[in-house]
């Protein structure tokens, strides 16, 4: 039961399945040929991979270097396309950009994935409340309203 629970789920004829995607799994497959996700033996060490690349990737987030963050970010989610962290860190890059259009949408992927996370939901209604303020100050210099302050609290 346990090589079963490692490996995925199981259909109705027996047939593994990915746990994330319920594609079918050929039986030693590593990863799901539909959705990427690792499977069976590879997944702790998968997991140890990407959590390392990560933090190389947030490092370098952390020091400035936002193209070689991206780059890197964008590496893993080649070969690990269903990891919410990794799309919540493109996030983060994009917002430190000054692209709340962007960042917006990586959250949105990341929540897909992560649903609970507290952090990326947070992440996501800040980034929602900046893409509102843009568009209204966007709305009024259209229409040539003078910038609007706001208001005592």
């Amino acid at each position: 039961m346990a090589d079963l629970a490692a490996q995925g789920s199981a259909g109705k004829d027996g047939a593994a399945m990915c746990e994330r995607c319920l594609a079918p799994l050929a039986p030693g497959e590593a990863f799901c040929p539909e959705c990427g996700a690792p499977t069976g033996e590879s997944l702790p060490a998968a997991d140890s991979a990407v959590h390392n690349e990560l933090a190389g990737a947030n490092l370098l987030r952390l020091r400035g270097d936002l193209d070689g963050s991206e780059k890197a970010l964008l590496g893993i989610l080649r070969r690990f396309p269903n990891d919410p962290y990794a799309h919540e860190m493109l996030g983060d890059v994009c917002a430190a950009r000054g692209e709340t259009e962007r960042a917006k949408e990586w959250y949105e992927l990341a929540l897909d994935l992560a649903p609970n996370s507290a952090d990326i939901r947070r992440k996501l209604e800040h980034t929602d409340d900046k893409v509102e303020e843009q568009v209204t100050a966007d709305t009024a210099e259209t229409l040539g309203l003078p910038p609007s302050t706001p208001p005592a609290a």
